[in-house]
């Protein structure tokens, strides 16, 4: 052990724990908890809030964007304006995954029909995107 540890290990919360697991689990220990911790607390101030659920709701629209489910990740993201009105911001990541597959049609395939179905579609996504906020 270097001096440097010891100098952190001295004054440690959670040195009497050291003589009964070691050094390098009361380390694995502190870490975890400093980790957690914080995390028990945001959700104690935040349970109360449409954050938590309007985060899910994004990021799942993400992941079945990646997924190549367009119209179910378009779906996540009008449930998400449902849960906070700036949910229709995420009409932009519909804007850009439409512009993006437009371009590789006219450019990189050569067709013009499946750039003009693909932005039908975007507009589209983007309006059902749009119908919660005006709902509410």
């Amino acid at each position: 052990m270097s001096p440097d540890s010891f100098v952190i290990t001295k004054y440690a919360v959670l040195k009497p724990l050291m003589p009964l697991v070691g050094h390098r689990a009361v380390l694995a220990l502190s870490g975890y908890l400093v980790s957690n911790i914080p995390f028990v607390f945001a959700v104690l101030f935040l349970y109360s809030y449409s954050e938590s659920l309007y985060a899910l709701l994004s990021i799942g629209r993400l992941c079945f964007s990646m997924l190549g489910a367009n119209n179910l990740a378009t779906l996540w993201f009008a449930l998400s304006g449902c849960a906070r009105s700036n949910g229709v911001l995420n009409a932009g990541y519909t804007g850009f995954h439409t512009l993006h597959r437009a371009y590789d049609a006219v450019f990189l395939q050569r067709r013009a029909v499946l750039a003009f179905r693909v932005i039908l579609s975007g507009i589209l996504r983007c309006i059902f995107v749009f119908i919660p906020f005006v709902a509410f």
